[in-house]
């Protein structure tokens, strides 16, 4: 079902598979291809597994990139590809645990997208998807395009930022705050004189990652709201607010207030956002980033 067909009043409400990235930036270092996704996400009575669900939203994802390099460029664009991919910044154990992950996925996502066909429209049965799994053979040439290792969140952000601006040298600290995880990284680029891109960069310091983020906010808005209602809430009202609860979020930063509304048009209690910024939890979050800001300086304080 969408998102949309379950929220209707008549539909039953239905929680879905928000984030399979927060399952590899969060979740406990296992073998994802063994672990399936439970029947409260997946209701399509086929079996999948994290692995290959993450195969299969990449596959769909390539698709549509190649789709439009095709329509702008010739199909030798493709030729000596290497298909990178980014991660945040964890301990040795844990990026060495999601490259691979990383790396297996997109080697399959790969000859998956080979084999949907010219009339992919943007979705197929999941039958068809699992034969696709199935009869997968994951080819030596194609696990040579994708990289061994991800790019550190921070540095991609930061090349990205500082490419924007021309004809600089550049001591940039990049704070990239996500959905999952806030990175952050100190580091000089230089963009030569006529050049369109920043073409070397080198990184000071020790660039960081936390898991606080934007779904860290989702998590206290959610808990506010829950709080304005005093245990009224029935458990249909709560993955109601879960399937709603970033628009909530962008209402409260964007208009400075939300008023979560229910099915039937049921009004909770105002939320402001200069209350919102109040909650400790919010504070909290608020002196992790600036401490985690400052440590990354102060990796750097002898070089710089």
């Amino acid at each position: 079902l969408s998102v949309k067909r379950s929220l209707e009043v008549q539909g039953a409400l239905q929680r879905r598979l928000d984030s399979l990235k927060r399952r590899l930036t969060t979740g406990e270092q296992s073998e994802l291809e063994r672990i399936p996704i439970p029947r409260e996400f997946n209701q399509t009575g086929t079996d999948f597994s994290i692995a290959e669900a993450i195969a299969l939203m990449f596959a769909h994802i390539l698709r549509l990139t190649h789709d439009y390099l095709r329509r702008h460029y010739e199909d030798d664009v493709f030729d000596d590809v290497v298909y990178r991919f980014t991660r945040p910044v964890f301990d040795p154990d844990r990026g060495r645990w999601v490259d691979r992950h990383m790396r297996a996925a997109i080697t399959a996502a790969l000859q998956i997208e080979r084999r949907l066909g010219r009339s992919y429209a943007g979705s197929i049965a999941a039958g068809q998807a699992r034969r696709l799994l199935d009869t997968l053979e994951l080819k030596p040439s194609v696990l040579r395009q994708v990289s061994t290792e991800g790019l550190l969140e921070p540095v991609a952000a930061g090349i990205l930022i500082l490419s924007q601006v021309p004809n600089r040298r550049f001591l940039a600290a990049i704070m990239d705050i996500g959905a999952g995880t806030t990175d952050i990284a100190l580091f000089a680029g230089i963009q030569p004189d006529g050049m369109p891109t920043v073409d070397r960069v080198h990184t000071y310091g020790t660039p960081v990652s936390l898991t606080k983020g934007g779904d860290h906010i989702d998590q206290i808005l959610r808990r506010v709201i829950e709080d304005g209602t005093k245990g009224s809430l029935s458990a249909r009202d709560r993955i109601e607010i879960e399937l709603n609860i970033r628009r909530l979020k962008e209402d409260i930063f964007k208009f400075q207030e939300s008023i979560p509304t229910l099915s039937g048009g049921r009004r909770l209690a105002r939320i402001m956002l200069h209350n919102f910024r109040k909650e400790k939890a919010m504070q909290e979050m608020q002196q992790e980033l600036i401490d985690s800001l400052l440590g990354v300086l102060r990796s750097a304080k002898e070089i710089i």
